[in-house]
């Protein structure tokens, strides 16, 4: 009976008397005892053996599961610990190139030298800006959480993804664009999204035969829907046989010599993640185009006229000097009292708990932001909603919970000029997140 229940149990499912393990062991130890006499088939014996082997693998695998186990956990805190040393210094690099920006259209240049100087700035800042984006990603991979999705610019994106591949397309294909004017922004992130449009634009560049450039033609395109946002890159290249399209989203499946035939199948978990669509249409000898469909962005609502802000007594609490001077020159015209830790911002908040605003830092030395914060709220009840959260990135559990709870405005690093400047006309109102 018990050995009938056995059976009735779904596949799949574990016992709740023995583990997997031993229901392996057992069921290998009876084959093996059927095994033993001499008119048992020679097929029989091998796959005996084949079995024997499979659990000598299974054992190793499970020996080595609280080894990658510790690994995946040191490799999160290395990113968490990565992205907040790299976020100090670029939020410093990044507010003083918006402030140069704006201190460059003060005082007039020679023409050209002025368009000059503000390309430079521009494509200074975006690159910064995209080490900001990368970094987010790498935070988030090392908390388990998702990519934050947000607006993104596909055309910036394809047009990057040009520039980066260019060495590979220079010699192979001309490029074509077909962008339709006024395509909306799509939900997702810059990095995940140009992975996906390097990994296409590469397999298109990988798909043409050897033949002078003139020959062969890459074709990105961008197009609005009903469905949402449609991503099409097509090549003039051999095209996949009938028989080998329904396998190419297939994890380690690939026709070419080198690669790991991984490509295909990371661009539609990336995709497929974002709510998005990838579809492939392809005929032997007539090249192949791939569609992806993205959600849009909401449009973003129109920016309110700011209003200015009156002069306001901030308190800032960071252990970094460079963070500390771009904010004396974003916060011009209000008055900065700053302390490298929470110690010394509490001496200061005992000669004059007069602030209108408490910039700190999540990490400091010495006593955290979390503890600086209870501090405030038990000597002085009401000035902890004054306080306005800033981070590097590296977020634990326990800072996580906390923001959650007291709902205390957070300003990542790099610091936003808006952002902040948000902040600081909130006078008299409380403090939004």
């Amino acid at each position: 009976m018990e050995e009938e229940g056995a059976r009735r149990q779904p596949p799949g499912t574990v016992s709740e008397s023995r583990t997997l393990r031993e229901r392996l062991g057992a069921s290998l130890a009876k084959l093996e005892r059927l095994c033993a006499g001499e008119d048992v088939p020679q097929a029989v014996r091998a796959e005996l053996a084949s079995l024997q082997a499979l659990r000598g693998e299974l054992e190793t695998l499970l020996g080595q599961a609280p080894q990658v186990e510790h690994r995946a956990v040191s490799l999160g805190h290395l990113a968490a610990g990565l992205a907040h040393e790299i976020n100090n210094p670029l939020a410093a690099a990044t507010g003083n190139l918006e402030y140069l920006r704006q201190r460059l259209s003060c005082h007039p240049l020679p023409a050209p030298l002025a368009d000059e100087c503000q390309q430079v700035l521009d494509e200074t800042l975006e690159g910064a800006r995209h080490i900001h984006r990368v970094v987010t990603d790498l935070r988030a991979l090392s908390t388990g959480d998702a990519c934050v999705e947000h607006p993104v610019d596909l055309q910036a994106v394809l047009e990057r993804t040009l520039r980066i591949a260019a060495s590979q397309l220079r010699h192979r294909a001309r490029v074509a664009r077909a962008y339709a004017p006024n395509v909306p922004r799509v939900l997702g992130t810059e990095t995940k999204l140009g992975q996906v449009a390097l990994n296409l634009v590469l397999n298109a560049v990988q798909a043409l035969p050897e033949a002078p450039a003139s020959e062969h033609q890459v074709t990105l395109s961008l197009r609005e829907e009903a469905r949402g946002v449609v991503l099409s890159i097509a090549d003039t290249g051999r095209g996949i046989p009938a028989e080998v399209l329904p396998h190419i989203f297939d994890p380690f499946f690939t026709t070419r010599n080198e690669g790991m035939g991984m490509g295909m199948a990371i661009c539609r978990d990336i995709v497929t993640a974002m709510g998005g669509a990838i579809r492939v249409h392809s005929t032997e000898g007539q090249g192949t185009t791939v569609e992806v469909t993205l959600r849009r962005a909401q449009a973003a609502e129109a920016p309110r006229p700011a209003r200015p802000s009156p002069r306001r007594r901030i308190l800032v609490v960071d252990e970094e000097p460079r963070v500390v001077d771009l904010l004396r020159r974003l916060m011009q015209g209000h008055e900065l009292v700053t302390a490298a830790h929470g110690d010394e911002a509490l001496e200061v908040l005992r000669a004059s708990a007069d602030v209108d605003i408490i910039l700190c830092d999540l990490m400091m030395p010495g006593l955290s932001g979390i503890q600086f914060y209870e501090q405030v709220r038990k000597t002085w009840p009401g000035l902890q909603e004054r306080i306005v959260f800033t981070s590097g990135g590296a977020f634990t559990v326990e800072m996580q919970r906390f923001l959650q709870q007291v709902k205390n405005p957070l300003l990542t690093k790099p610091l936003e000029r808006q952002r902040l400047q948000g902040v600081l006309a909130s006078t008299g109102e409380p403090l939004e997140n």
